[in-house]
Order: structure tokens, then C-alpha cells, then sequence
């Protein structure tokens, strides 16, 4: 899926860890040095917290293309987490491993899921000996997305640096901004109403100089229960950008 976008600011955009930006496409190549962690917190109180996200890449023309993948996890209330039975998001099977459901894009279906051409998306859990079976519609979106703003693509750590969003983001409630060196990360919590942030010299001097790559991550938290269960489902949309470190 591609959607027309008016870039202000010349920044090259990579996908997941890394993406190489092409005039006309969205090629993506694996991560030298930087590695990125997914921002996959698990809320206190919830019995089931799913995350439908969309990963989008820009080309200089400013079109995106959205990825979908997904992500569920059951805690325990002692410790651990619960297998639920098979779990679903429009109708995509999760895969089950290590007490953790998941889905990414594959050869065979290399968008990923479609959120934003279905409208509400759907969740899906058959259901076990530990949790009940739940269907629901989200009567949230996934926030749509736009490419960054920043003061520079290079970050000089004796300096302050500014990032902004280029538009408003609809349906997102808060903004993660992170920025991944070699060795280290840091980041910032914004309200999706005031997304201007700067990064101080204080914090800039964690990380590592070289190469970085600074993510916008754009999220909407909703919480509901179902039989008898308090589900937390979690829309992000993230997009990632090239810059260096001196």
C-alpha cells in the first residue's frame, strides 16, 4: 500500500534497521551496526496486551509503504505468560513461540497485514484451558504516520537537537521518540498534541558516535474487558531515519 505524502524536510528514511533510499522504491537492507529494539511494553493489570503495527518507509517522492505485523502477550498473574490458543488479527495466524505470539511480514505476504484499507481491524483468540475465547473489533485506528522533521541528519552531542512531526498524527494519543547508536539508545515520551522535542547534550552524550537511526514511534492505548478478561490493544505506526553521530 503507498500513500501520497508532501515531505518538508530531505532526511533519508530507512526501514525497520535500516532502508535504502531510492527514488522510486522501497528497498530494504539489513542493519551493519545499529540494532533497534521494539517498543512492546506489557500494562500492569492487563490479562492480554496486543499491538497492531504498521512499520512505513518513504522514498524521496514521500510516498510511504505500511508493513503490518502484530503482537500479542498473556501475563500470568504470578509470572510468565499463558498460551491463549491461536490467536488472530484479520484473520492473520499468529505464530506461538517462547510464550510470545507474533507475526511479520514473510516472502509470501511481504506487506504484512492490511490495517489502514480494512477500516476497524479485528482480533481473534480461540481461547484455552487458561484464558477464554475473545472477538472483538479495535474501534481504533492505527495512527496514519508522517516522515520527521529534525534540526540536522548529523547529531552533534555538544549540541541540542530538535525533532518535530510534519504534520499532526491522527488517532495517535503519545509519541516515542529513540534514537539508536551502536551501543546505546535514548528516548522521549511526548503527548501526540505537543510533538516538538529536543534532545539535550546531557542526554546526547550516552550515545555512541557513527552511524544512528532515529525512530518516530506513534501509538493509541485502549483497554476493555470481555469475558471476564481486561484486554489492552495497542495501535503504533513506526517510521524509521539515517542519521550520524559526532
Amino acid at each position: 500500500m503507498t500513500r501520497p505524502v508532501l515531505l518538508i524536510a530531505g532526511i533519508a528514511v530507512l526501514a525497520s534497521c535500516t532502508k535504502e533510499d531510492l527514488p522510486d522504491t522501497f528497498t530494504e537492507v539489513l542493519p551493519t551496526a545499529v540494532k533497534t529494539v521494539e517498543y512492546l511494553p506489557v500494562y500492569p493489570g492487563s490479562d492480554a496486551v496486543l499491538y497492531s503495527v504498521n512499520e512505513v518507509f518513504f522514498n524521496e517522492q514521500a510516498y510511504g509503504q505500511a508493513k503490518g505485523k502484530a503482537r500479542a502477550f498473556f501475563p500470568e498473574n504470578t509470572a510468565g505468560f499463558l498460551s491463549a490458543g491461536t490467536v488472530k488479527v484479520q484473520d492473520t495466524v499468529l505464530n506461538f513461540n517462547n510464550h510470545t505470539y507474533s507475526y511479520n511480514p514473510d516472502q509470501t505476504n511481504p506487506e504484512g497485514i492490511d490495517f489502514f484499507n480494512s477500516g476497524a481491524h479485528r482480533w481473534n483468540i480461540s481461547g484455552s484451558t487458561a484464558f477464554p475465547e475473545v472477538n472483538f473489533m479495535c474501534t481504533r485506528s492505527i495512527p496514519e504516520i508522517f516522515p520527521m522533521v529534525t534540526t540536522s541528519t548529523v547529531i552533534d552531542r555538544e549540541k541540542s537537537f530538535g525533532i518535530n512531526t510534519q504534520q499532526y498524527i491522527n488517532d495517535a494519543d503519545s509519541l516515542r521518540y529513540t534514537i539508536f547508536s551502536m551501543d546505546s539508545y535514548i528516548y522521549a515520551n511526548r503527548d501526540a498534541k505537543t510533538p516538538l522535542h529536543v534532545f539535550t547534550p546531557d542526554q546526547l552524550t550516552h550515545l555512541t558516535p557513527g552511524p544512528a537511526i532515529l525512530r518516530l514511534t506513534a501509538y493509541n492505548v485502549n483497554t476493555l474487558e470481555l469475558n471476564g478478561k481486561i484486554l489492552t490493544y495497542i495501535n503504533q505506526s513506526i517510521t524509521d531515519t539515517a542519521i550520524e553521530i559526532k
